[in-house]
């Protein structure tokens, strides 16, 4: 109980559990609320990972546009165009 208690991080309250029934349930209810944790923190963090990478896509395409352009000449006008609307129809 005192090494789920200390690994969990959740502390010796005023509130504690005094039989061995209730350790028991406390372990278990302590491991199963980190191990949820620990799920949560994983699944933010990798929506978070895989917003940012399809943003670094966009911005390497975005890139590859304008080498284009530039190795083809077109104006200035056409640059901008071609910005605003990718700007405009995937917004980052």
């Amino acid at each position: 109980y005192w090494a789920v208690t200390t690994m969990t991080t959740i502390g010796y309250g005023d509130i504690s559990a005094h039989t061995t029934e209730e350790r028991i349930f406390c372990m278990f209810a302590m491991v199963l609320g980190s191990a949820y944790f620990a799920w949560l923190a994983g699944t933010i963090t990798g929506i978070l990972s895989n917003a940012s990478a399809g943003s670094e896509r966009f911005l390497g395409f975005l890139d590859e546009v304008r080498q284009f352009m530039d190795i083809k000449h077109f104006s200035d006008e056409v640059h901008r165009s071609v910005f605003v609307f990718f700007g405009l129809k995937f917004p980052t």
